[in-house]
Parts: C-alpha cells; sequence; structure tokens
C-alpha cells in the first residue's frame, strides 16, 4: 500500500481501478449506475472542471507566497533543488491544470447549452462569460508569458546571461503592489520619481517601506546612479567599460591575468557608482551599508520581497 502513494501515478490509477470496482459493486447490487444519462455527465465534468481549476489556482498560491517569497531565503547550494527538480514539475501541473480547467469549462458550457450566450455576455450567463473571459486570459497569460519565460529561466531553453535573468523577473512577477513616490530637492531643482515594489498592499502601507522608498528617492537625487542592478546593464556597456580600462593599462609591463585582475577592480567600482543597489547609502557617513542592505532589512522586516522596479531623476536645465 505504502508503494501506491509513493507514486502519483500509481495513486492516480489506484483511485481509477477502485472507482471502477465500486460501479461494478453497485450494478450487482442492483442500483441503477446511469452511465448513459446526460445529468450524469454533466455531473462528471463539472467535477473534472472544479478539480482542475482547484489544481491550477492552488499552484498559483503556492508559485506566488511559497516558492517564490522562499527563495531568497534558501541556501544557494540548495537552490537547484528547487529551480531543477520542483519548480519544473510544478509548472507542469500548473499549466496543464489550467488547460484542462478551459478545456472542461467549454464542453461544460457545451452540453448547458449556454457557450454561445456567454462569450458574448448575453444575459442571464453574464457573470458565467465574464468568468470564461477571465479564466482565458489567466490561460493565455500562463501558456504565451509565463511558461516561454520560465523556460529560460529555468535553462530548460539555451538563453544568454541577460535574457534568463529578464526571464526570470517576467515570469514570476509576484511583486505587484507598491508605491510610486517623488522627492524634491529643496530649492525644487532636483527631482526624482521612484517606483519600488511589494507583494501586498498592505506591506505598502508601512512605516518601514514608505521610509525605504523616501530613502530611495533621496539617494537617486544625491548619486545619480544609471541602473538599478548591475544585471540591469547593456553587455555592451560593460565591454566598453573593459576596453577603456584596457586602454589605460595598455603602457603597464604586467602579465594579462594581473590586467584582467585590475580591469575587473575598476569595473566594481563603476558599478558602486552606476548602479544604485551597490552604491554606498548617503545618509551612512561610514559608507559601509549599501542601498542593497537597506532593501534586505526591508525584506526581513516585512517578510515579503521588495523590489525597485524602475527610476528617474530630473534637473532643471539638465537634457532629457
Amino acid at each position: 500500500m505504502g508503494a501506491i502513494f509513493q507514486s502519483l501515478g500509481k495513486t492516480i490509477t489506484a483511485g481509477v481501478v477502485l472507482l471502477i470496482v465500486l460501479l461494478i459493486i453497485l450494478v450487482a447490487m442492483g442500483a441503477k449506475v446511469a452511465l448513459g444519462e446526460h445529468a450524469w455527465w454533466l455531473f462528471a465534468m463539472r467535477w473534472l472542471h472544479v478539480t482542475a481549476g482547484v489544481m491550477w489556482i492552488g499552484l498559483l498560491w503556492y508559485f506566488n507566497f511559497v516558492q517564490t517569497p522562499s527563495m531568497p531565503k534558501i541556501p544557494d547550494a540548495e537552490k537547484p533543488a528547487i529551480s531543477k527538480v520542483i519548480a519544473p514539475a510544478a509548472l507542469f501541473w500548473f499549466r496543464w491544470a489550467a488547460m484542462a480547467t478551459i478545456v472542461l469549462g467549454i464542453i461544460l458550457a457545451l452540453m448547458n447549452g449556454y457557450f454561445g450566450q456567454a462569450v458574448i455576455l448575453q444575459k442571464p450567463f453574464t457573470s458565467i462569460g465574464l468568468g470564461m473571459w477571465l479564466g482565458t486570459i489567466m490561460w493565455a497569460n500562463v501558456w504565451f508569458v509565463i511558461w516561454p519565460n520560465q523556460k529560460k529561466a529555468l535553462g530548460i531553453v539555451t538563453v544568454e546571461a541577460a535574457q534568463k535573468a529578464a526571464a526570470a523577473k517576467r515570469a514570476g512577477r509576484q511583486a505587484r503592489e507598491g508605491l510610486v513616490s517623488a522627492y524634491i530637492h529643496p530649492g525644487a531643482k532636483l527631482g526624482v520619481l521612484v517606483e519600488v515594489n511589494c507583494e501586498t498592499d498592505f506591506v505598502a502601507k508601512t512605516d518601514a517601506f514608505q521610509a525605504l522608498v523616501k530613502d530611495l528617492g533621496m539617494q537617486v537625487a544625491a548619486s545619480s546612479p544609471a541602473y538599478v542592478a548591475r544585471e540591469d546593464v547593456p553587455p555592451d556597456v560593460l565591454e566598453k567599460e573593459r576596453e577603456i580600462y584596457r586602454e589605460q593599462l595598455a603602457d603597464q609591463k604586467k602579465p594579462p591575468q594581473v590586467i584582467d585582475k585590475i580591469v575587473e577592480g575598476k569595473l566594481e567600482k563603476w558599478f558602486s557608482e552606476q548602479c544604485l543597489l551597490d552604491q554606498a547609502f548617503v545618509k551612512d557617513a561610514t559608507g559601509k551599508t549599501k542601498v542593497k542592505d537597506l532593501v534586505d532589512g526591508v525584506n526581513a522586516q516585512t517578510q515579503e520581497r521588495i523590489v525597485i522596479r524602475r527610476f528617474s531623476r530630473f534637473q532643471v536645465g539638465e537634457a532629457g
């Protein structure tokens, strides 16, 4: 018995066999099993439709409220177990549960005779029609947005590192709430707009989150970063910086590996100036606190993932 429940396939097969056995017993006892009646198949389709929907939405909640928020807390050495084993399996059932929900819902609507009226939102099937359209939009998002990007993020298809990072962001946008805040420097000659996201509106209203957003606006105004994170820097920009540093070191008679080390050191310094998360926090006189540390602190305090989405810096007389 234990071996059966250790395998999903064997468990489902055992359930189907048990159902058939029960039907045979009922027929043998003289009970009426109306397998040929429309009402029985209507019940079966509705049960399968609801079951598929529960699996679909349940896995959606798992991704948004369990896996994705927990990933930053998992040691790097253990993360491959999630990304290479658990996530692909969960995504398989996630997308096919979405497909089953839509297909079974269409069959159910056709069996009930209201498919056409529901599609055009005709009364009295308007609410069912709205549910059908919302479900279809969610299904399309699963198959044509989330899944293609997850294949890139999980390494199922081979892409460049920059594409992989971008795909991961698009595939798991769990940080959907947050704030867009404006910071105006005294004198009204310099201003900043910054968007910071979190997972819930509740956290967006907390003092800790709002203080972080305000500090980020001041940081952008004072330090004028060009990018949010080093992963946002285009590869051609990085290569151009490396070329500049190599040209500066061209007259130094040092081994190539030493030159490469110096170049990477200079690049780290460039990151600390141009990338917001790598910058030293302007309100810390010691220079030991990075902006990334501020964000991590609010992450830990709120138990939510905080994301600096974007910013814009405006200064009077400065070209756009």
